[in-house]
């Protein structure tokens, strides 16, 4: 019942401004600040939202993180389910937490202007100065004209600020590589490498022995034949070196499969 009685309140009219208020030039702000207070206390409600939570939580109702918990000096509050649903559902989390804001600051700018003849005073128009604020656009379209309706903005351009670190946190954690996926990538990069320094080793070696085999040529012409033949069993030698190195890359990619 209270849940309905909140949202039967949070949800305006579309006109311009709710009914006048009946009272002197000199009272009026005090009162329209009042009111505005008063209504604003409506969303003390939401202590509703933070208890069911608590109660329908997974880590509370279960024993092993109460008998774990208890060891490790571990307060289960309400912050700690938020980091746990942060850590499990990030995406969902964020979402739900963006929805909210945005709803809760679109209603609180239209009774912030509701008085004056801004456009911001229409929960469409709010709606979308809120958007364009939270996401530090500023087109510049709308703008508040009380005091009140700029603080709300001020807020929601810092709540942006914020919810754009988290979410880019989020996605970082998404692209980044798994065990496995990790494991299989920097396998490869260490054959690569070997491979590099194998041919950096046998090009600093083969310079010496080419000057030394020209000049024992030069000296020693029939064994010229003799040297072809050696170098063609080392590059089939190479070559069936590759060959057990893929056959022994494919085993460990088989098993991480």
């Amino acid at each position: 019942s209270q849940v309905c009685c909140g949202f039967y309140a949070v949800l305006p009219s579309n006109s311009s401004s709710s009914a006048p208020l009946c009272i002197s030039s000199h009272h009026g702000p005090v009162l329209v600040n009042m009111e505005l207070l008063l209504s604003v206390l409506m969303f003390l409600r939401f202590y509703l939202v933070h208890r069911a939570i608590l109660l329908h939580s997974k880590v509370l109702l279960s024993a092993s993180y109460r008998s774990i918990g208890s060891l490790n000096n571990i307060n289960f509050t309400f912050r700690f389910v938020l980091k746990v649903l942060m850590n499990k559902y990030p995406g969902r989390t964020l979402l739900a937490i963006i929805l909210s804001f945005w709803l809760v600051s679109s209603w609180m700018l239209t009774r912030c202007e509701r008085q004056t003849t801004a456009p911001a005073n229409h929960m469409s128009t709010a709606l979308w100065l809120i958007v364009i604020t939270f996401l530090t656009v500023g087109y510049g379209d709308v703008a508040p004209k009380t005091s009140c309706g700029k603080m709300v903005c001020l807020f929601t351009g810092v709540m942006g600020v914020a919810c754009t670190a988290m979410l880019v946190a989020v996605v970082t954690k998404k692209l980044d590589l798994n065990k496995g996926e990790k494991h299989v990538h920097f396998f490869m990069l260490d054959i690569q490498i070997s491979k590099r320094v194998s041919a950096i080793r046998c090009f600093s070696s083969s310079s010496s022995i080419r000057l030394n085999v020209s000049v024992i040529l030069h000296v020693f012409p029939h064994l010229q034949q003799s040297y072809l033949c050696h170098l063609y069993a080392v590059k089939k030698a190479s070559k069936m070196s590759s060959i057990t190195e893929i056959s022994k890359t494919s085993k460990p990619v088989s098993v991480l499969a």
